[in-house]
């Protein structure tokens, strides 16, 4: 990859990225990682949870979903 290129499979970011991206708050995230299994496929060596464009596209249909009456 060239220099300066930044490979989107390779971009992680943290949960308040990722619901600032899906339009939900970090309280929710972390509810859905809880309550129904749909948590970040990495976590920091601190326990950070850290988003990929996979669990992005995730979140968001769940979102989706869940606004047309669909349980999560």
């Amino acid at each position: 990859m060239p220099d300066g290129v930044i490979d989107i499979d390779d971009v992680a970011i943290s949960v308040a990225a990722a619901a600032a991206s899906v339009g939900l708050t970090p309280a929710t995230l972390r509810t859905w990682d809880r309550r129904y299994g749909l948590s970040a496929s990495m976590r920091t060596d601190g326990g950070h949870r850290r988003y990929d464009h996979v669990d992005l596209l995730r979140l968001r249909l769940a979102a989706r979903l869940v606004g047309t009456g669909v349980p999560p």
